[in-house]
């Protein structure tokens, strides 16, 4: 602004030290005098908010950075303390030895929760690992104690199904019998129920037109049991069951063709088994021996 004055005052000197000049020639001069002041104004004011701005740019930018360079060592501090804390744990975690499950509180669970052979085995273990410990005869006697408890309930509902002539809550009640005895006890059990199970299959299936869940009752009986002579028989004889229901002799789905098989069996059939040979010596019609049907039909045991 001081610029602009000076210079206004220099372009002016001719109206004060020259000679007097009409109005006509002075107001030009006074007007140009007065738009050099006002414009020089103008730009130094520009000039002095640019210069405001970029101090204040300058100030926020060195804020940040020194904001950066605290934040990057408070990181840096911390990670040093983590690392520390590591090593620390590191050195001192080997030292410190696992404590122990309580061997008996664990089997006491296993046994709670009906998971006879894994107590066993837990029990089985700790004699092994401690032969000279008393404990481990307490908890062998504990775990008998449990078994005969439970296989004594486990009767009570075996009777009690087999009065209400439920055959699928016998053969339930039967697969939970089997961690509970020993082979023995568990072969008589199954001689006494397969008599039981076929002279009431035997008896379903005299009675008229076989159904499609004495089959079924059949083909369960036979896979529960065919380390018996009755599952056995059950077993050869279900194809012939279940071409009687209007079933597939092979797969037990629902088929009412004049095939022996349904088409899915029939075509799984024709396709060769890799590694399998046809040996022409073998004659299947030449087997003659007892039918399992006959027999199954013909039992009059009940």
């Amino acid at each position: 602004m001081i610029v602009g004055v000076f210079s206004a005052l220099g372009s002016s000197s001719v109206l004060f030290a020259g000679p007097a000049l009409p109005w006509s020639q002075k107001l030009p001069l006074i007007l140009d005098a007065l738009t050099r002041v006002f414009a020089l104004a103008l730009i130094g004011w520009l000039i002095a908010r640019l210069v405001q701005a970029l101090a204040t740019a300058l100030d926020v930018q060195a804020m940040r950075v020194a904001t950066a360079e605290s934040a990057e060592r408070l990181l840096i501090a911390a990670l040093g303390r983590v690392a520390e804390a590591l090593e620390r744990s590191a050195t001192v975690a080997p030292s410190r030895s696992p404590v122990p499950a309580d061997p008996a509180a664990e089997i006491g669970k296993a046994i709670q929760e009906a998971k006879w052979d894994h107590a066993g085995t837990l029990v089985r273990e700790f004699i092994a690992a401690h032969p000279d410990e008393p404990d481990g005869s307490r908890l062998a006697r504990e775990l008998e104690t449990s078994r005969a408890v439970e296989a004594r309930s486990l009767r009570g509902k075996l009777d009690a199904a087999r009065e209400a002539n439920d055959p699928d809550r016998v053969l339930e009640l039967r697969d939970a019998f089997r961690p509970l005895l020993d082979a023995d006890a568990l072969r008589t059990l199954d001689q006494e129920l397969i008599r039981w199970l076929m002279a009431l299959i035997q008896k379903r299936l005299r009675a008229g037109t076989i159904r499609v869940d004495v089959v079924e009752l059949a083909a369960k009986v036979a896979e529960r049991f065919d380390h018996t002579s009755e599952g056995a028989s059950l077993r050869a004889a279900l194809p012939t069951l279940r071409r009687s229901a209007g079933l597939c002799a092979r797969c037990g789905k629902p088929y009412t063709g004049i095939d022996d098989a349904c088409p899915d069996c029939l075509k799984a059939q024709s396709l060769p088994t890799f590694g399998t040979e046809f040996d022409p010596e073998v004659d299947p019609e030449s087997t003659e021996g007892d039918d399992p049907d006959r027999a199954l039909f013909s039992d009059d045991s009940v």
